[in-house]
């Protein structure tokens, strides 16, 4: 499925998860970011509840360890939260109750060891995911790597 999100200047950007042939769950952006993000569905969907996002957290030098990690995981959190608060006039930590109730999935307090941790290694594993596709032009592209900058 495709998602679309709204970056800076409104401009939206194309997002689709893919369900890999091992049951994983891959992502392409249309910026250019491939790779594996998920083990499995409950993963991506732990993921996406806990890190709302979660392309935020994708700063490959902030988990140079887990302390720094979390830091950084919890600056970007109370960032998302207060976006919640002032766009959407929503309390973000009540919406991910009620996603985690509703999908039977785990909201982690620790989401470093959790969520993070298991993001960056399934991300960095090989093989790796690669993307190819051809341009109206017919240029073909490749893509592929981590999800990680």
């Amino acid at each position: 499925d495709c998602l679309l999100s709204r970056g800076l200047g409104d401009v939206y950007k194309r997002q689709e998860y893919i369900l890999l042939e091992d049951d994983s769950i891959g992502y392409w952006g249309s910026e250019g970011k491939v790779g594996r993000i998920a083990d499995n569905l409950t993963d991506f969907f732990e993921l996406i509840v806990n890190c709302p996002y979660w392309i935020d957290y994708l700063d490959c030098s902030q988990y140079s360890s887990k302390e720094r990690l979390r830091r950084f995981a919890n600056i970007i959190y109370e960032e998302h939260v207060e976006m919640f608060e002032e766009d959407m006039d929503v309390q973000l930590g009540e919406l991910q109750k009620e996603l985690a109730n509703k999908l039977n999935i785990c909201l982690y307090e620790d989401v470093v060891n959790k969520v993070l941790i298991k993001l960056f290694d399934v991300a960095n594993r090989k093989p790796g995911m690669t993307v190819t596709y051809t341009e109206k032009e017919g240029r073909k592209i490749e893509s592929s790597g981590s999800v990680f900058f």
